[in-house]
């Protein structure tokens, strides 16, 4: 190697060792912005979801959304498919009724309604 070589490479490793000591103060100084807080969501015993939400016609017991806990998906889904068959029960009821023809609609006030 030349001397022209060996101090282009010296220069190299100057600037990236300066770069990392800057970034190693900086994470200092800032707080350690590089770092990210890890999270993980807790296991949930399947049988406590088939409790909670198999009861037709009623919403699951969820986390309050201001205590910082992670939402479960799959407890959401479940909810929301239970309040789904309950609507179309009632909907069927409906639908039966005014099927049967039991349903009479008068109108009394009719010349209000011009």
């Amino acid at each position: 190697m030349n001397r022209r070589t060996r101090r282009r490479s010296l220069e190299i490793l100057l600037v990236a060792n300066a770069l990392i000591s800057g970034a190693a103060l900086w994470s200092l100084v800032a707080g350690s912005p590089l770092e990210r807080e890890a999270s993980a969501q807790t296991v949930i015993d399947p049988s406590s979801i088939s409790r909670q939400v198999g009861r037709p016609g009623m919403a699951a017991q969820t986390d309050d959304p201001t205590t910082g806990g992670i939402p479960n998906a799959g407890l959401q889904r479940l909810t929301m498919i239970n309040e789904l068959r309950a609507i179309r029960a009632d909907l069927n009821r409906l639908e039966a009724f005014v099927a049967s023809g039991k349903v009479q609609v008068s109108v009394a006030n009719f010349d209000d309604i011009k």
